[in-house]
């Protein structure tokens, strides 16, 4: 019972939500948990649903883009040229301690490869 809240990218030619955080899973509320926190949840409840397999009731895949990890020359390599998924075109970079806020945030830096 409960709602079930991410944030999530779509990906029109793969039919594919990739989930960037949780917050809320059946009703409980995770905005007021730190990043680290959302993440965890994320993998294990995403995993244990198998929400990243298409079935007659998901029709939709949601894959989970987990954290690279703390930031350095060879973690945003990493992130940025990995094979798979989705083309990519710029980097989220979150505060580990950081809880979800809607809109901007001091805690959240996009970076876009095309913005000069």
């Amino acid at each position: 019972a409960g709602h079930v809240q991410l944030d999530c990218v779509w990906a029109e030619a793969e039919q594919t939500y990739y989930v960037l955080d949780l917050l809320a899973w059946k009703g409980l509320r995770l905005v007021d948990h730190p990043y680290e926190e959302r993440v965890f949840w994320a993998a294990s409840k995403l995993a244990e649903v198998h929400a990243d397999r298409q079935a007659s009731t998901n029709p939709c895949r949601f894959v989970h883009l987990p954290p690279s990890g703390r930031c350095s020359a060879a973690a945003l390599s990493t992130a940025y040229y990995r094979g798979g998924g989705a083309s990519r075109d710029g980097l989220l970079f979150y505060h580990n301690e950081g809880l979800y806020e809607a809109g901007p945030s001091p805690l959240l830096l996009l970076w876009c490869r095309d913005v000069a």
